[in-house]
């Protein structure tokens, strides 16, 4: 090898690692529109939360993101009573598909929670308390196979409670204060507290 080559080697490593270590770029986009839906005047004026293109949520530790140990993936978004007002996009939140954590509890966030949940495999905790979010529950909840703990109460959904039964690791559901009607779906899991 000549010098040339020797000297441009290490530089292509350290390029191949800086780019492998931060979380995908549509995963990124995703992230960022789906802030730009719920956040207030300010989450969108407050640069230190992070959350735009120009800086990587893993990396740059945005605003209630964590990341798993070697910075890759977004495990966890917990944005607990930040005043955040606008509208739940689900579907964006949902493309980071390795996370565990998804919490909005005491905000004002108002909308549905559309089909798209489903697409949140990996969920296991899932904290929506304490907003005005309102409508029907959709039935891809009963896709969040590993869900363990699900908090939806007081908020202003109505209709009935979906048929939650493939989700045998389910610990806690919290769902009072809401518009439910019908009869509480059969939960028969012995880890059901």
């Amino acid at each position: 090898m000549n010098r040339v080559s020797i000297r441009v080697l290490p530089l292509l490593i350290f390029l191949l690692f800086n780019v492998s270590n931060s979380e995908d770029e549509e995963v990124k986009q995703s992230l960022v529109r789906f802030m730009d839906k719920l956040a207030g005047v300010t989450a969108k004026t407050d640069q230190s939360w992070g959350w735009n293109m120009t800086s990587d949520p893993c990396t740059h530790k945005w605003k209630g993101v964590s990341c798993d140990t070697q910075l890759r993936s977004v495990k966890k978004v917990v944005l607990d009573g930040l005043n955040l007002t606008g509208v739940l996009d689900i579907g964006s939140v949902c493309k980071a598909s390795s996370l565990l954590v998804f919490s909005l509890v005491k905000n004002n966030v108002a909308g549905l929670i559309s089909e798209e949940m489903g697409n949140c495999k990996s969920l296991t905790h899932l904290y929506l308390s304490g907003n005005r979010l309102s409508g029907h529950l959709p039935d891809s909840l009963k896709e969040l196979s590993n869900l363990k703990r699900f908090d939806i109460s007081n908020n202003n959904f109505s209709g009935k409670v979906p048929d939650l039964s493939r989700i045998s690791k389910l610990i806690t559901f919290y769902a009072q204060n809401n518009q439910l009607s019908g009869e509480i779906p059969k939960l028969d899991f012995s880890n059901l507290m």
